[in-house]
């Protein structure tokens, strides 16, 4: 996949690199190509500015361009397909009301919208990478506008469970994917540059389960819109091209520094284990109760959000069982943190 003159070039080869076919997509207007990926029934996914979906022989299936309602756009970078053959997106949105935004939407299987949302911490910020969690939820991976490094859990429907900014080492020049690990945890890369020693470095970030890596974290709370957004089918002119085929060497070396800013050897303990917290009823009308499997008489914090970010209750707490009224709160999904030293519990309620 590549551009060529502002077209999509789209050259497929056998295992052994031997050309199978090549197409050139062309439409009016500017276009560049960021991903492909083989969809479930043996054809192709394919986007950037816009979304093309192909066969397996390289015949366009459809093909769509989604925009703003306020101006500007946006540009995808990746996606999962879910076994419905429906697919989420992540990437980068921007209009005059919600900023620049991390983009996370759903689209059926024949490229029409199912929902949108766009995230964002107050500072221009795009998505990078994208997987399917085992709870049907999705992990994004992002950046802060060049600066921070960030994970964003969803569930099945875009909303937020929690999210997670690092930052503190140097400057985060791009984000480049984010992978499952087999404890359940995250490994999230990318590059920066190192203001010490004037280099570029790669970085690797592991976390637990709920992003917590133990070092250079912020849980901070992130701002959350669902944007106008309209839905425009496009048309793109096939053709084909001759590329050269051609053969080159690649050389391996060794022999590179590797710099620990930061160990935790308990940071999987970072994060307030399932069964070390328990919430009833959820969801719940009025009260809620809050029980701990070790009580003790240690302070925590405990922070209630609504979706789009913002405080609505803060209180001190003990770590003991307690019932907390929360009649206060209308009707809907909130997210609740307990703090504690370097352990945070999160956890998404429902007010009914």
């Amino acid at each position: 996949l590549g551009t060529l003159d502002y077209d999509w070039l789209v050259i497929r080869t056998d295992k052994n690199g031997n050309l199978i076919w090549t197409k050139v997509l062309r439409r009016n207007g500017f276009d560049h190509a960021s991903f492909i990926e083989q969809s479930l029934d043996g054809g192709f996914i394919l986007g950037g500015n816009s979304l093309c979906k192909l066969s397996a022989n390289g015949s366009s299936v459809w093909s769509k361009k989604y925009s703003s309602l306020a101006g500007s756009g946006s540009s995808q970078t990746a996606f999962v397909e879910n076994a419905d053959s429906s697919i989420v997106f992540t990437g980068y949105y921007s209009d005059t009301i919600v900023g620049e935004c991390a983009l996370l939407f759903k689209a059926n299987s024949l490229g029409l919208l199912v929902w949108w949302k766009a995230f964002n911490f107050g500072i221009p910020m795009s998505g990078v990478d994208l997987k399917k969690t085992a709870d049907g939820g999705y992990i994004i991976a992002a950046e802060n506008d060049g600066i921070n490094a960030c994970l964003i859990k969803t569930d099945s429907v875009g909303d937020t469970l929690w999210t997670n900014n690092y930052s503190g080492i140097s400057i985060v020049n791009s984000v480049s994917n984010v992978n499952i690990t087999t404890d359940s945890g995250y490994v999230l890369t990318g590059y920066l540059w190192n203001s010490n020693s004037q280099m570029q470095e790669i970085f690797f970030i592991k976390t637990d389960k709920y992003g917590s890596s133990g070092c250079f974290e912020n849980k901070q709370p992130i701002l959350i819109a669902t944007p106008g957004v309209q839905e425009l089918a496009i048309s793109y002119v096939g053709g084909s091209a001759s590329p050269v085929n051609t053969s080159f060497e690649i050389h391996i070396t060794s022999g590179i520094d590797v710099n620990n800013y930061c160990l935790s050897d308990n940071a999987i303990n970072q994060t307030i284990q399932d069964d070390e917290v328990f919430l009833s009823p959820n969801p719940f009308n009025n009260g809620l109760k809050l029980n701990f499997h070790r009580q003790q008489s240690e302070k925590a914090l405990l922070l209630i959000f609504n979706l789009a970010g913002e405080e609505i209750t803060e209180k001190q707490i003990l770590l003991e069982n307690q019932s907390l009224d929360l009649s206060f709160l209308p009707p809907g999904i909130y997210i609740l943190s307990v703090i504690t030293g370097k352990k945070v519990y999160t956890r998404k309620i429902v007010k009914i």
